[in-house]
């Protein structure tokens, strides 16, 4: 019988325990014949996993040579090349707006993808950027708006603010036709007020400046990198969609800074920031599970309250339901049902949850425009409302179903979920 994905993902689990320096856990796979190693193969590379996993392999040249049939070490450098290409393809398209936004005095800020593969994996072949992360100033975004539009990108004709056409969240994501790149424009590191202690304006303060694709631009500093890493995982995503790579992010941040990490100031900036309920939780699952080097006395600082003095009893099915989504809710079409009642419970109050809801469901005019990509229907607000929501129940079914089929055989792990969701929302 072929080795089944829980088993693989299992595997991968524990390779990434391991210290990559010291092989020590080949034993794992030493019983695995050439089908199993096929299937492995493929779930590391849809985990986006090739390359810490390729890495592991090749540690030991021995037991790679011996176990690992040349038709797996074939694809993982297949798609090696094809995250080299990905990242060039980001690099020319970063470039380009850069220059742009230099030309027209606009500030920005680089963060996530590109700017760890380049200041902290400094390998193209290590991480594929999906796209490029811009952080803008709001007062920025109406003359962004107009650069972009100006350059080609899929802005809906007429809009003159990107703000306008989002839907409840403070990013969009916009595409260069050309080249196909995304480019996901933020004019906010937050949703809402309520996720941030203090003002966004402190990330711009402490920015610090690092070369990306052969231009000096401006990033978040070191340690509020790492602290939106483990804030855009466990708060904006609930750990859907993020996959075990967030961890490895973390986990390389921390093996191979570009500078030393500054844990006292980390710590004091969690604090400030009103973080550090969800970064104690992210930096203990990547110590414990994903090999990171944390301090213990980091640790022991961040630990919420509810954790020193015992309160939290379901403390482990917190972490096993964070650990549950990073694993098995990795696609986003096949999760964004679950993605959706989570979003819906942090919210407090009922009215916010209904008022979410109705957003959601019934977004603006502008909206639509973006949503129907620029042929809006010759009718009313109301029936295009309605067809987007025609649109998205034929879209979403597989992700309907999918969370009908956790909430009846999974109840234990949907429990654990909405479980997560409360506890990272006290």
């Amino acid at each position: 019988m072929p080795i089944q994905p829980e088993t693989c993902r299992g595997l991968l689990q524990l390779i990434l325990q391991q210290d990559h320096r010291t092989p020590t856990s080949k034993s794992l796979l030493k019983d695995l014949k050439e089908d199993d190693w096929v299937i492995l193969t493929r779930e590391a590379i849809r985990s986006r996993l090739a390359h810490p996993f390729r890495r592991f392999l090749l540690s030991d040249p021995e037991f790679a040579s011996e176990a690992l049939p040349t038709v797996c070490l074939n694809r993982l450098d297949r798609a090696l090349r094809k995250t080299l290409m990905a990242n060039l393809k980001q690099q020319a398209v970063f470039k380009k707006i850069a220059g742009a936004c230099e030309a027209q005095g606009i500030d920005f800020m680089l963060v996530k993808g590109l700017w760890l593969t380049e200041t902290i994996y400094r390998d193209l072949t290590a991480r594929r950027s999906s796209d490029i992360d811009l952080i803008l100033k709001p007062e920025d975004m109406p003359r962004f708006t107009a650069m972009v539009a100006g350059m080609g990108f899929d802005i809906p004709p007429g809009a003159t603010d990107i703000r306008d056409i989002a839907l409840g969240t403070k990013e969009y994501a916009i595409t260069e036709p050309k080249t196909g790149a995304y480019i996901d424009v933020h004019w906010g590191l937050v949703d809402s007020s309520e996720q941030l202690a203090v003002g966004e304006e402190t990330f711009w303060a402490l920015a610090e400046e690092n070369m990306i694709a052969g231009r000096c631009c401006r990033s978040l500093c070191l340690e509020d990198q790492l602290l939106y890493l483990a804030f855009h995982a466990a708060i904006l995503h609930r750990f859907i969609y993020v996959g075990p790579r967030a961890f490895v992010d973390i986990a390389q941040m921390i093996r191979t800074p570009y500078r030393a990490m500054d844990w006292e100031f980390l710590v004091r900036r969690a604090d400030e920031l009103g973080w550090s309920r969800s970064v104690w939780l992210v930096l203990d699952l990547a110590s414990t599970h994903f090999s990171a080097t944390v301090p213990p006395e980091v640790l022991k600082r961040l630990e919420p309250s509810d954790v020193v003095t015992g309160h939290t009893k379901s403390l482990d099915t917190i972490k096993q339901a964070a650990l549950f989504n990073v694993w098995e809710n990795q696609n986003s079409k096949d999760s964004w049902a679950l993605t959706f009642w989570m979003r819906i419970l942090s919210h407090k109050s009922g009215s916010k949850r209904i008022a979410f809801v109705f957003r959601s469901l019934f977004p603006s005019r502008t909206y639509l425009q973006g949503y129907f990509k620029y042929n809006l229907p010759r009718a009313g607000l109301q029936t295009q409302r309605m067809k987007r929501l025609r649109l998205m129940v034929d879209e979403k079914k597989g992700a309907l179903q999918r969370f009908l089929s956790l909430a009846i055989r999974q109840r234990k792990e949907l429990k654990g979920v909405i479980a997560l969701t409360q506890w990272l929302n006290p």
